[in-house]
């Protein structure tokens, strides 16, 4: 857990009588909230995998990967501004108190996955890199918007999902050596059912949402062999 980020929280309302559907994009968003102020409060990663090796000729070898993975990560933004349209389009403007939590929000992902990986070593290095791919993403969502009392939740099916990992290790020493690791992963194109909860009622919207993700991960980290 930890880190800091901009969260901008974008919807898309309609008059459902207009006899033309617009395609919800960037540019045509009828309420916005901007926070500078966003913590990313917590984030968990489970992968369970299998390899397979396919080819080996030193110094190198080629695997097959069958793996699933499951995917939580959520966040709170306070403080900032917002644009919304309340007696007509973009009508009313405003800001949040510094302090004051204004959206929770949260993205679930599973995901089985099929994969291909190879590595090179030498005596003293070694570095790995693998590249997964699935089109049958579960994934869920909840939107917590505090001030209002809202809950906007999701659940999706479908899209794509791409992961490209990159592991290289140097022995320093026969007991010491040092870890680089980066990790990109893209969770796209995928859309589902949306439930609205208010204090008074509950709506139901099908095919009423979309959520994605992609994410950039690395580390450094050293090992010592006794």
């Amino acid at each position: 857990a930890g880190g800091s980020g901009l969260m901008v929280d974008r919807d898309w309302i309609y008059d459902s009588s207009a006899t033309e559907t617009l395609v919800p994009d960037d540019s045509n968003w009828t309420d916005e909230s901007r926070h500078p102020d966003t913590s990313l409060d917590g984030g968990t990663m489970f992968d369970l995998n299998m390899s397979i090796l396919a080819l080996r000729t030193a110094p190198f070898s080629l695997r097959g990967i069958l793996g699933f993975k499951s995917d939580s990560w959520s966040w709170s933004a306070r403080g900032g501004a917002y644009t919304y349209s309340n007696a007509g389009f973009r009508d009313t403007a405003g800001t949040f108190g510094n302090d004051e939590k204004a959206i929770e929000y949260k993205q679930t992902y599973s995901i089985p996955y099929l994969g291909v990986g190879g590595n090179w070593s030498t005596r003293h290095f070694l570095m790995d890199i693998h590249l997964l791919v699935s089109p049958a993403i579960w994934a869920s969502s909840e939107d917590y918007h505090n001030m209002r009392d809202m809950t906007f939740e999701g659940d999706y099916f479908g899209g794509l999902y791409l992961g490209l990992g990159l592991t290289a290790t140097w022995a320093i020493t026969h007991w010491w050596a040092v870890t680089i690791r980066g990790e990109y992963q893209s969770m796209s194109g995928l859309t589902g059912d949306m439930t609205v909860t208010t204090p008074e009622n509950q709506y139901h919207y099908p095919d009423g949402g979309g959520v994605g993700m992609n994410a950039l991960m690395y580390s450094l980290g050293t090992s010592f062999r006794f």
